[in-house]
């Protein structure tokens, strides 16, 4: 793999993009950038790592994966085909329509996400969210593109 995301953005570039615009560090942990980069590269090999582009550049990434609710909270979980919700795990955007690109990569990776338990890290928790909140997020913009 060599550290590569995808053919156009390697681990460290991604990294990069995480610190940058998560300067509370409220999304990856505020990890230092070894760690980070293990991390990226763990949930990458499961399918779990969604980046989005824009015009070239990197503007969103996203980390979630498929799994057992009775798995939520444990670390380094590999995507499970098979499990009962879907976990978004870290969300780093620099713009806003990045998030709605994201929720399009969702739709092409799990297609049967809507009839899935969904749940996100929100101030420290593991909560519920709902399925309308998530379809109120999706519309990617035409000039954007899930690349990974």
């Amino acid at each position: 793999m060599n550290g590569e995301i995808t053919t156009r953005f390697g681990i460290r570039a991604v990294a990069d993009f995480c610190i940058e615009h998560d300067p509370r560090g409220q999304c990856c942990g505020g990890w230092p950038r070894d760690l980070l980069e293990i991390h990226l590269r763990y949930y990458h090999n499961f399918g779990s790592v969604f980046l989005v582009r824009r015009d070239e550049q990197l503007v969103g990434v996203g980390i979630g994966w498929r799994c057992d609710e009775r798995d939520l909270g444990r670390h380094w979980t590999a995507w499970k085909g098979c499990g009962d919700c879907f976990y978004i795990s870290d969300v780093v955007c620099s713009e806003g329509t990045a998030v709605q690109t994201l929720v399009d990569g969702l739709s092409s990776r799990c297609p049967d996400w809507r009839s899935l338990k969904l749940f996100a890290q929100r101030k420290g928790r593991i909560r519920r969210i709902g399925v309308k909140f998530m379809e109120k997020l999706n519309g990617r913009k035409e000039d954007e593109q899930t690349v990974s």
